[in-house]
């Protein structure tokens, strides 16, 4: 895979670049206030799709959907409008658009029955990018977008939503999904401060994985009051280190506990806040309000699940 254009949002979903694995996850504050996330799955390695859903309330809780089965039971992937086929469930994307029309069906009710979707997108800027050297060393590697406009319409059990606004999109790409942790602020018309932070171990590294075993490599994206950039390697616990002295709280409300590709996931909205302590002995705390966490597989779930277990 090469290195994408400044344009590009994510690694092809079809032609000869394409990955056995891309999925897309998308972070949004509605007009109301209200979070939404949205993670669209195209899994060929192990011939699945998936769409995973979540949407806030202003206790802090969350509904979701969570719809994952053989790639047959779905209408083909779709790359443009002109291919979106609503006739079963299906799914779609391309660097600018995505889409998607599923009903829970049989899966887990975890509280949404349907989800629609269409949705154009426009970068507004960009961290991590992935390219051939990512994928040499690691299986799967990613795509960080804090602040990419969506503007469209989001139906959610018949409640149409209008969408024209910022939200933050991390893109995972390779031959399978691993285990990982992630935290997003949502982004703001305002110029508020906020994170986006990933964290993986061994099992995604070609080389040494079994050897690195539960340590994690874990980075994190700041802007307004957290640093611009950490990167961090050992265990990950709460609170969790972005670097020496610096210490992200997170105080998870109500979770959503399900299964994602066949992994206990744990997703919850959570309030955040940045702790500093700098060698003259002060201390530096900096709110973060709400901010989406979420963890799948070892080590990740059992340390956010022992989180919100104390709320």
């Amino acid at each position: 895979m090469s290195l994408q254009s400044p344009d590009a949002l994510f690694a092809p979903d079809a032609g000869p670049d394409m990955q056995p694995y891309t999925c897309s996850y998308h972070t949004l504050r509605l007009a109301d206030g209200r979070l939404l996330v949205l993670d669209i799955v195209r899994s060929d390695n192990n011939h699945r799709r998936c769409l995973r859903v979540f949407l806030s309330d202003s206790h802090g809780k969350l509904r979701a959907l969570n719809v994952e089965s053989d790639s047959a039971a779905w209408s083909p992937f779709a790359t443009g409008p002109a291919d979106l086929d609503r006739s079963r469930n299906v799914l779609g994307r391309n660097p600018q658009w995505v889409a998607g029309d599923v009903r829970r069906g049989d899966c887990p009710d975890l509280g949404l029955q349907h989800v629609a979707f269409e949705l154009t997108l426009r970068v507004e800027s960009s961290t991590l990018r992935s390219d051939t050297l990512g994928l040499a060393l690691l299986r799967m590697t990613v795509e960080d977008h804090p602040r990419v406009h969506h503007r469209g319409w989001v139906e959610i059990d018949g409640e149409r939503l209008t969408i024209d606004g910022p939200g933050a999109i991390s893109v995972h790409i390779g031959e399978q999904l691993c285990n990982y942790a992630y935290i997003a602020t949502p982004p703001s018309d305002n110029a508020a401060p906020g994170v986006l932070l990933a964290s993986v171990c061994g099992d995604n590294f070609r080389l040494l994985g079994d050897l690195l075993g539960q340590t994690c490599a874990t980075y994190s994206y700041g802007w307004h009051g957290l640093p611009a950039l950490s990167i961090t390697a050992g265990s990950f616990e709460h609170p969790i280190h972005l670097r020496p002295g610096h210490r992200l709280h997170l105080h998870p409300g109500p979770p959503v506990l399900h299964t994602l590709l066949g992994v206990p996931t744990i997703t919850a909205l959570a309030t955040a806040r940045y702790h500093h302590h700098n060698l003259l002995g002060d201390d530096d705390n900096v709110e973060l309000g709400q901010v989406i966490i979420e963890g799948r597989g070892e080590p990740f779930y059992g340390v956010l699940a022992e989180l919100a277990a104390h709320r």
